[in-house]
């Protein structure tokens, strides 16, 4: 099925209010969501709906946590999230980097303990647009370590994703990457609509390569390889060791504490008027994107493109003919809303697997 933007938000807004949501927290929430619908990103879209709903009835998410600076030293700031809902916690902390980084050329804020993150590019885009560069860093506690080191059988980091942002006279530039060879919200997605993982991904409980998605939630778990696979997962390795330092190590976080939930973000800004870029950086980044741009393409019919631009064009297709919603997903929400009464309109135009 099919559902456009806008109404599904406001589903997504009614469901939240439902579950005792603050209206203005049930708003960020479900923009954060759609919009990773609406890019293509569909691993931290709606899908994350029905998981949201439930951690909230389990107390994984606060509706009502106060987002606390813990440490303010200028330049670095900290926060305990107590649980809060993570895009909330990932803007607030995202805003904070941003002015921060405008005041003191740079900055490093630090948000722990906040419920799933959802898409870090969001926030790096966010911070991007007022003209500040943005790194972000996220990793997960333990019940989340699906990646194994090289020569592993048993996770040891989570995807720990990586984006960053910086600003053009065209526009930011957004990526957002995990430093996993996918992302597990990707392996679930393949799991819940009976699609194989793509190859030198995973390995199942026995170290064996495998494209079975729902190996990853047997007993004993599979694993998913590092960014690179079986040949050169060493280098995606080491970027998530990078992230799991900056997100957790940074934070005060023991990686093996079992009580941890959540996820940490970390922010590293930089104001680019603070560089010796200044005033010109915005005109220098569009000329280094043109330049990409004027690589030679493979196929002649082919497009080069930079990071973001392919969400870019799915946000814009999706806006015209609306989001796309498997049936494991929406099914999840329609038994969700059941359980409180919550009526949903029909808007199904199309099957989407």
């Amino acid at each position: 099925m099919r559902i456009a933007a806008p109404e599904l938000e406001a589903i997504t807004v009614r469901l939240l209010q439902t579950w005792r949501v603050p209206v203005d927290a049930a708003r960020t929430v479900a923009n954060h969501l759609v919009e990773s619908s609406l890019a293509g990103v569909d691993s931290h879209g709606i899908m994350r709906l029905p998981q949201y709903l439930d951690a909230i009835e389990a107390g994984e998410i606060d509706v009502d946590a106060p987002i606390s600076p813990v440490l303010d030293r200028g330049s670095i700031v900290a926060f305990e999230a107590y649980h809060a809902f993570g895009p909330v916690a990932g803007m607030v902390a995202a805003q904070v980097a941003a002015e921060r980084a405008q005041s003191h050329g740079l900055s490093l804020v630090v948000m722990a303990h906040a419920g799933h993150a959802g898409r870090i590019g969001a926030y790096t885009g966010a911070i991007a647009e007022q003209g500040v560069l943005a790194l972000a860093f996220c990793n997960s506690p333990v019940y989340g370590h699906f990646i194994a080191p090289p020569g592993s059988r048993t996770g040891r980091l989570a995807t720990n994703p990586i984006a960053y942002g910086f600003p053009t006279l065209e526009g930011p530039v957004v990526a957002d990457f995990a430093t996993g060879s996918m992302p597990e919200g990707v392996i679930r997605l393949l799991r819940d609509r009976g699609n194989p993982a793509p190859p030198d991904m995973m390995l199942d409980a026995r170290g064996e390569p495998t494209t079975d998605a729902g190996s990853l939630y047997t007993d004993p778990p599979g694993v998913i390889l590092p960014l690179g696979g079986s040949r050169n997962g060493h280098k995606g390795f080491a970027l998530g060791l990078l992230v799991e330092v900056l997100a957790g190590t940074l934070a005060g976080d023991k990686i093996t504490d079992p009580n941890l939930r959540g996820n940490n973000l970390t922010f590293i800004c930089i104001d680019v008027r603070a560089t010796p870029a200044a005033p010109h950086f915005q005109e220098l980044a569009a000329e280094l994107v043109a330049y990409v741009h004027a690589a030679a393409p493979i196929r002649e019919d082919g497009r080069v493109m930079v990071p973001g631009e392919k969400e870019q064009r799915t946000r814009a297709e999706r806006l015209r003919s609306g989001i796309p919603i498997d049936s494991f997903t929406w099914e999840g929400i329609v038994s969700r809303a059941a359980r409180l009464g919550v009526p949903l309109p029909f808007v199904a135009d199309e099957e989407h697997q």
